[in-house]
């Protein structure tokens, strides 16, 4: 039986190449217990100043203008569209149409 163990990544986290140090454990596990313990200080330091507050309001606040202004949006657009539409009849070849009323030139107004 033989076993073989690839080297995973790109060298740099001084596994296998002399470099020392890690006793030849990953760091994504270092990496993970140093960002956890930024954001538990910066979490600590905006509640007790504070701020933590404000900073959920500006997280709420973002999310629902992005939710809501796209809808209300909408609204607009479907009632300004409900009444600026033409509806008529062509007078060459007798089809329906319906046109928004400001694409519409002069001397086309005058017909509706």
């Amino acid at each position: 039986m033989i076993f073989m163990k690839f080297k995973q990544g790109f060298g740099f986290n001084g596994i296998g190449d002399g470099g020392g140090g890690g006793g030849g454990k990953d760091n994504s596990e270092t990496v993970r217990v140093l960002s956890n313990l930024v954001l538990a200080i910066g979490l600590t330091y905006l509640t007790m100043t504070g701020q933590l507050g404000w900073v959920l309001d500006a997280i709420v606040s973002v999310w629902l203008l992005a939710v809501l202004l796209p809808i209300l949006g909408l609204g607009a657009f479907i009632w300004w569209a409900g009444r600026d539409i033409v509806q008529g009849t062509c007078p060459n070849c007798g089809n329906d149409f319906q046109i928004f009323r400001s694409t519409l030139n002069d001397d086309c107004r005058a017909l509706f």
